[in-house]
C-alpha cells in the first residue's frame, strides 16, 4: 500500500497538514503515470521569463555542483538535457497540485527566501537567491526530507517524497529515450545527473508559488527587460 491524498476518508495527517488515505499500489502507479504524461504534454507551455532562465541554468546550478565540477562548462547536449529535465520537474509540480487540489504555498519557505536575500547567500538580488533556494531544496529532498527543519521548507509535499522519486525516474527516463523507444546516450550525463535537474525544476515551482510580493515584483522586471 502507498499513501495518496485527496480521495476517501482521511487515515493519516502528514507533517505539512495534508490528509492522506491508503490506496492500492496499482492505483497510485496509474495516477502518477497520468501526471507524468500531463507534465510531458505541458513541457512547452510558456512560463515566466525568469523561470525559463533558471531552468536553462539547471546544469550549472545542480548537475555540475553535485558532481563537484563547478568549473566544468558542459556540452550543449548536456545543458539541453538538464534544461528539459528541469522543465518536466516544474510542470509535474503544476499538475500534481492541481490534481490534488492542494494550495501550493509555504510561509516557512517564504521566510527562507527572505533570509537568503538578506544574507546575499547566493548573490545579489532575487534571481540568484531563488535559484539558490531551489538548489537547497533539491539537496534537502535527497538527503534529509524527513528531518524536522528541511521538512518545513519542503512542505507542502503533495503526493509525498516516495511518489516524487517514481515520477522523477519516469520523466528522466523519457529524456533518455528517443521517440522510437531506443536509449538516448548523452555523453557525460546520466539519469542520476538529470534527476538533480528534475528536482531543481520541481522546487523552482515551489519557490515561485511562495515568493513574497517584493520578490515577485523584482523577478517580473526580468520578464520585462
Amino acid at each position: 500500500m502507498r499513501l495518496l491524498g485527496r480521495k476517501g476518508q482521511p487515515s493519516l495527517l502528514g507533517p505539512d497538514g495534508t490528509k492522506y488515505v491508503a490506496v492500492p499500489t496499482e492505483r497510485t502507479e496509474s495516477w502518477y503515470l497520468m501526471l507524468c504524461q500531463q507534465a510531458a504534454d505541458r513541457v512547452e507551455q510558456p512560463v515566466a521569463h525568469w523561470v525559463d532562465l533558471a531552468q536553462h541554468l539547471s546544469f550549472s546550478n545542480t548537475v555540475r555542483k553535485m558532481r563537484g565540477e563547478e568549473n566544468a562548462d558542459g556540452t550543449h547536449e548536456q545543458h539541453e538535457a538538464a534544461y528539459v529535465a528541469a522543465k518536466l520537474g516544474y510542470q509535474l509540480r503544476v499538475v500534481e497540485f492541481e490534481d490534488l487540489r492542494v494550495e501550493d504555498s509555504n510561509a516557512d519557505l517564504t521566510d527562507v527566501m527572505l533570509q537568503m536575500m538578506a544574507e546575499h547567500r547566493t548573490g545579489e538580488g532575487w534571481f540568484p537567491n531563488v535559484c539558490g533556494t531551489a538548489a537547497t531544496l533539491m539537496n534537502a529532498s535527497l538527503k534529509a526530507p524527513y528531518d524536522p527543519e528541511p521538512a518545513t521548507w519542503l512542505a507542502p509535499v503533495g503526493a509525498g517524497h516516495d511518489m516524487h522519486a517514481n515520477m522523477c525516474a519516469t520523466l528522466v527516463n523519457s529524456v533518455l529515450t528517443t521517440p522510437n523507444g531506443d536509449d538516448r546516450v548523452i555523453e557525460g550525463i546520466n539519469a542520476a545527473d538529470l534527476a538533480y535537474a528534475w528536482r531543481y525544476g520541481y522546487y523552482l515551482r515551489a519557490c515561485e508559488m511562495s515568493l513574497p510580493d517584493d520578490g515577485r515584483d523584482s523577478l517580473a522586471e526580468i520578464d520585462r527587460s
